[in-house]
């Protein structure tokens, strides 16, 4: 069984280097616990200010996010394809983006209070599109 664990956590591993979406793990308490390196390009900002810390705490632009992680939270229901926008630094540059947000429950559980944290998937390129890149 051991093995199987580490063949998991190493296919999780693989795919968020290798995604090109921007992916990312936040706790039920609404932290930041993993993030690729694709989100943090597109957001520039490195993992290291990210883990750890609410939404709200790093961009706080973009803090009405947090009010849909914890809707996900509570009703363990994806949100598919949201556009968000907000400035993603102090210099007030301006981005917008389709993400998605999804519950991570335990194995089998899919309804609301088996909620352990919530998958982040930011797609880069609705960026580029609004930006007319």
């Amino acid at each position: 069984m051991q093995g199987e664990e580490g063949q998991g956590d190493a296919a999780l591993g693989a795919l968020l280097e290798n995604a090109p979406l921007g992916l990312a793990v936040w706790d039920a308490q609404l932290r930041c616990v993993q993030a690729n390196a694709v989100l943090c390009d597109v957001l520039g900002v490195p993992e290291s200010q990210m883990l750890g810390k609410p939404v709200s705490e790093v961009f706080p632009d973009f803090a009405y996010i947090e009010a849909l992680l914890q809707r996900v939270l509570d009703d363990g229901r994806p949100l598919r394809d949201l556009r968000v926008a907000g400035a993603i630094d102090q210099a007030g540059t301006h981005k917008a983006f389709s993400v998605s947000y999804y519950p991570l429950t335990e194995a089998g559980e899919q309804r609301a209070g088996g909620v352990l944290g919530i998958a982040v998937e930011l797609d880069p390129t609705t960026e580029a599109v609004a930006s007319g890149q």
